[in-house]
């Protein structure tokens, strides 16, 4: 629903916000709108993100990227399973980097695991703990990590 792009638009980030669904970023742009945020500075861009980032020729300073845990698309005929599918997912959001850039990636998947070999292609820090609220009931909400390039 775009609230991580709302935050950084309200920074003075230039942002693009990608997905697949229509209707996510019908919500996502509402609530830019709902923040008196102009979406003409802003991109929606209504796509898969796979196919996204081999299209882009765009690099980031940041993105975050939090896939759902499993979708099945009828526009791509393709389904998306985080467990499976997230190393192709971190290295084709890595390039999309500039040198400097940051990813970070949530997944709500309980027993998630990071392929050992994004760990040793980049420099990986768990953040899981930092990113839940201390109040918020249940600390196994998600994953969060944040990945950038080794220097």
């Amino acid at each position: 629903t775009g609230s991580m792009g709302v935050m950084a638009a309200l920074s003075g980030a230039k942002t693009t916000n990608v997905d697949l669904s229509k209707t996510y970023l019908s919500w996502a742009k509402q609530n830019y709108l709902l923040n008196a945020i102009n979406l003409a500075d802003h991109d929606f861009v209504e796509m898969d993100t796979f196919s996204f980032l081999k299209e882009s020729r765009q690099r980031y300073d940041l993105i975050i990227c939090d896939p759902p845990s499993y979708s099945v698309s009828k526009k791509t005929h393709s389904q998306f399973e985080v467990q499976r599918d997230h190393s192709g997912l971190i290295r084709n959001c890595a390039k999309a980097l500039k040198w400097e850039g940051t990813l970070y990636f949530s997944t709500n998947l309980r027993n998630f695991k990071l392929d050992e070999d994004i760990v040793k292609s980049y420099d990986v820090v768990d953040i899981t703990k930092k990113s839940i609220p201390l109040d918020f009931r249940d600390q196994k909400i998600h994953q969060c990590f944040k990945i950038t390039l080794k220097s």
